[in-house]
C-alpha cells in the first residue's frame, strides 16, 4: 500500500510541476497575470504531492516493509529506530526523493514570499523553479523508481545500513548539505529570470541575500559535520583528505562565499553586478557538478554511491543549465556593467574584486584536481590521481591569501584609497600582532606557516576588537562592524588555527602493549588493561581499556571498539578521542592475538583541533544571525547602526540618489510581505 501512494505522490508531483512550467511561461509570453498566479499555486502545493511519496518511504522504513527494494537493501529490523528513519537518505534513491522534497518546499517558500512581486522576471523565475520540481520528479518515476518493489518477493531480513552511517553526524550530515545545495537554486532562478527579462540592475538581488545566507551556512555546517564524521568514524585521525566527493561540497561552498560578501555591495553601490550573477550562476552548477561525481560512478570514494542509474540525467541538466546560463551571461553582459567604476584596488571594492578572483582561481585548481583521475583515464590506460600535496601546494596558500585579505579589508573605505586612514588603523592591531608574533616565536614556534597563520588570526580578531571597543565608547570608529559578519570572520580564523595546529604539529605513535604494560607518546602515558567483549543493539565488538595519565598524573579511561555489525562483512573502528581545548587523544584498536592478552593501539595526539570545530560552530553562528538582521540603515540598535559600510563622509564617496533609497524601501516592504 505505502508503494502505491509513493508512486501516486511522485506522478502526481510530474503533473503539477508540468503545469507549473507551462503557466510561467503563458505568463511571461502573455503577460497575463492570471498564469503567474497559477505558476505560484502550482509551486505551493507541489510540496504535498512530494510529501506524499516521502511519507510514504518512511512508513515503509519504520515498518520494515522488506518487499520494497530500497528498505530491503537499507535497513534489517534490528536497526535502531532512528536510524531506520534517517536510511531514508543513505542510498541514491532516497536521498534523491529527499531532495525533491527539498527542492519543492524551498520552491513554495520563494513562491510564497514572492507573492507581491509584479516584475517582467518573475514567470521566467517561477518557471525555472517549477523546472527543478519537474527535474527531481521525472528522476524518481524514470530513474531512481525509490519505491521499486524487492526481486523474487520480501525479505525475511534486510542487508542492514552501512556501518559508517550509523553515526549521529551522518543523522545531520547528508541532509544539511543538499538543503544547502538547494537554497542556491532560488539566487539562480532570480538572475535568470532577470537575465531573459532584460532586468540587469540589482532588482534581482534584492530578495535572495537570506536565501545566499542560507546556503551559505548549511553548506558550512554540512562541511563542518562531515570533517566531524570522518575524524570521529573512519579510525585514521583526519578529518579532511582532499576526496572528490569532500571537494564536491567544497567548490560551491567557494562561489557562495563570494557571491555573499557580492551581493551586499552589488545592491548598496551598484558595483560588481556581473559578479554577483556569475556567482549565482556558478553556485547551483558547482552544487550539480558535485552531485554528478557523487553519483555516476566516475570517481572512486568512501562516499560515493556508486550507480550508474542516474548518471546520464544528472550530465544532461549540468549541460543544459552551464550552457544555458553560460549564453544568458554573455548575451546579457552588457547590462551587468557596473554603474560606478573602481578608483582605486587599495579600497574595499578592491580587496573584494581580489577575493571574488581568488575564490574562482581555488574554484578551478580544486575542480581541476578532483577532476583529474576522469581527464588522465581518457588519455591513459591506468588513471592517474592527485595527492593531498597538490592541494596543500595551490590551493591552500591561495586559502591563506585570502584570510590576509579578510584582516585587512575592514581598514579599507568604499570609494578611494585613504593612506593616512589605513595606517592609523591598522598601527595598533599591526603593533600588538607583531609581539604576539614575538613572543610565539620566543616560545618555540619556528613553523613560517604557522606564524603566518597566527599573525593573519590575530590581526583580524584585533582589528575586530578595536572597532567593536570604538563602538562601544560611542566614538566614530575607524572600522565600522556589525554583528554577524565579524562573528563569522573570527569563526573563520579559529578554524584556520585548528587546521594549522593539527597539521603541522600532530604527533603519531603505535603502541604494542601486553596487559599491565604502558607507552608513551607525546608526554602521555597509556597503559593497557585489557580486552573485553561488546554487544550492542545490531554488533558485537572487541573494546580495549586504556588508562591515560599526563604529566600531571591526572588519569582518565579510553574505550576504542573494533565493531561487527551483523549485516557488514567488513569491521569498523570506533575511535576513543580525549578532547581538550589545547589538544585531542586519539585512540585506534589496531589488532590483538587469539590469546587477547596483547593489543596494538595506534595513538594521535592532534593540538588544537578542537578549534576547527569552535571556528567552524563561530562561523556558522554568525551566518544565522545574518539570516535575521535587518537592512543596515533601518535598524534602531547599536550594533546593527554599526554597518560594514562606512559613512559617507569617512568613505569620501557620493551618497545614494533619492531614487536609490526609494527603490530599495520599496523592495524592502515587498520582502517582508
Amino acid at each position: 500500500m505505502t508503494r502505491w501512494a509513493g508512486e501516486f505522490g511522485l506522478i502526481a508531483a510530474v503533473l503539477i510541476a508540468g503545469f507549473g512550467i507551462v503557466s510561467g511561461l503563458l505568463a511571461w509570453r502573455s503577460s497575463q497575470p492570471t498564469w503567474c498566479q497559477r505558476a505560484k499555486l502550482m509551486l505551493l502545493i507541489q510540496p504535498i504531492a512530494i510529501g506524499l511519496a516521502v511519507i510514504a518511504m518512511l512508513v515503509a522504513l519504520v515498518q520494515s516493509d522488506m518487499g520494497t527494494a530500497y528498505v530491503a537493501h537499507h535497513t534489517e529490523r534490528a536497526l535502531p529506530m532512528v536510524f531506520k528513519i534517517t536510511a531514508l537518505w543513505a542510498g541514491q534513491e532516497g536521498s534523491l526523493l529527499c531532495w525533491g522534497l527539498m527542492v519543492a518546499v524551498v520552491g513554495m517558500v520563494a513562491a510564497w514570499t514572492r507573492q507581491t512581486q509584479t516584475s517582467a522576471s518573475e514567470p521566467i523565475t517561477l518557471a525555472v523553479l517549477a523546472g527543478a520540481n519537474l527535474f527531481f520528479a521525472l528522476l524518481l518515476v524514470v530513474a531512481a523508481r525509490p519505491f521499486a518493489p524487492t526481486p523474487h518477493g520480501p525479505l525475511l531480513d534486510g542487508w542492514g545500513l552501512n556501518p559508517a552511517l550509523q553515526h549521529w553526524a551522518m543523522v545531520v550530515h547528508p541532509p544539511l548539505l543538499l538543503f544547502g545545495y538547494t537554497c542556491t537554486l532560488v539566487p539562480f532562478a532570480a538572475v535568470v529570470g532577470a537575465m531573459v527579462a532584460g532586468e540587469t540592475d540589482t532588482a534581482w538581488s534584492s530578495g535572495v541575500r537570506r536565501w545566499v545566507l542560507a546556503a551559505w551556512v548549511c553548506l558550512t555546517g554540512g562541511i563542518l559535520l562531515g570533517a566531524w564524521w570522518a575524524y570521529m568514524e573512519l579510525g585514521w585521525g583526519g578529518y579532511w583528505a582532499w576526496d572528490p566527493v569532500e571537494n564536491a561540497s567544497l567548490l560551491p561552498w567557494f562561489a557562495a562565499t563570494g557571491l555573499l560578501h557580492t551581493i551586499r555591495v552589488s545592491e548598496d553601490r551598484g558595483i560588481f553586478r556581473g559578479w554577483a550573477a556569475v556567482l549565482a550562476c556558478l553556485a547551483l552548477l558547482l552544487c550539480l557538478v558535485g552531485t554528478l561525481l557523487t553519483r555516476s560512478g566516475l570517481l572512486q570514494s568512501v562516499h560515493a554511491y556508486g550507480q550508474h542509474t542516474v548518471a546520464g540525467f544528472l550530465l544532461g541538466l549540468v549541460l543544459v543549465v552551464g550552457l544555458g546560463a553560460g549564453g544568458l551571461l554573455v548575451w546579457r553582459r552588457r547590462g551587468f556593467q557596473s554603474a560606478e567604476e573602481i578608483e582605486s584596488m587599495v579600497s574595499r571594492e578592491g580587496v573584494l574584486l581580489a577575493l571574488n578572483w581568488l575564490m574562482v582561481a581555488m574554484i578551478g585548481a580544486t575542480l581541476w584536481g578532483t577532476i583529474f583521475p576522469i581527464v588522465s583515464g581518457l588519455v591513459l590506460e591506468n588513471p592517474a590521481s592527485v595527492s593531498a600535496r597538490y592541494y596543500n601546494r595551490v590551493v591552500v596558500p591561495m586559502g591563506l591569501a585570502a584570510a590576509a585579505l579578510m584582516a585587512l579589508g575592514p581598514l579599507l573605505v568604499y570609494g578611494k584609497e585613504v593612506a593616512g586612514e589605513l595606517r592609523r588603523g591598522a598601527l595598533a592591531p599591526g603593533v600588538l600582532t607583531g609581539v604576539g608574533l614575538v613572543i610565539a616565536a620566543a616560545l618555540g614556534v619556528r613553523h613560517v606557516v604557522a606564524l603566518l597563520c597566527l599573525g593573519i588570526a590575530l590581526m583580524t580578531v584585533l582589528v575586530i576588537a578595536f572597532g567593536v571597543v570604538a563602538a562601544v565608547r560611542g566614538k566614530p570608529p575607524r572600522v565600522r562592524v556589525g554583528l554577524s559578519g565579524p562573528i563569522a570572520h573570527v569563526g573563520m580564523v579559529l578554524l584556520i588555527l585548528g587546521v594549522c595546529g593539527s597539521s603541522l604539529f600532530a604527533v603519531r605513535g603505535e603502541l604494542d602493549l601486553g596487559i599491565g604494560e604502558s607507552g608513551t607518546v607525546s608526554g602521555l602515558s597509556l597503559e593497557f588493561s585489557g580486552l573485553r567483549e561488546v554487544r550492542g543493539e545490531n554488533y558485537s565488538a572487541m573494546e580495549a581499556v586504556v588508562i591515560v595519565r599526563d604529566r600531571r598524573e591526572h588519569s582518565y579511561e579510553l574505550l576504542p571498539q573494533r565493531r561487527y555489525y551483523d549485516k557488514s562483512t567488513d569491521p569498523a573502528f570506533e575511535v576513543a578521542v580525549r578532547t581538550g581545548l589545547g589538544r585531542d587523544l586519539l585512540v585506534t584498536l589496531i589488532g590483538w592475538p587469539p590469546e587477547g592478552d596483547r593489543a596494538v593501539l595506534q595513538v594521535l595526539v592532534n593540538p588544537l583541533t578542537a578549534w576547527i570545530w569552535i571556528g567552524g560552530g563561530t562561523m556558522v553562528l554568525g551566518g544565522v544571525l545574518g539570516m535575521g538582521a535587518r537592512v543596515p540603515g533601518r535598524a534602531n540598535n547599536r550594533w546593527q547602526n554599526l554597518s560594514d559600510v562606512e559613512s559617507d563622509s569617512e568613505a569620501g564617496c557620493a551618497p545614494p540618489t533619492t531614487a536609490s533609497h526609494q527603490q530599495k524601501e520599496a523592495s524592502d516592504v515587498q520582502n517582508s510581505g
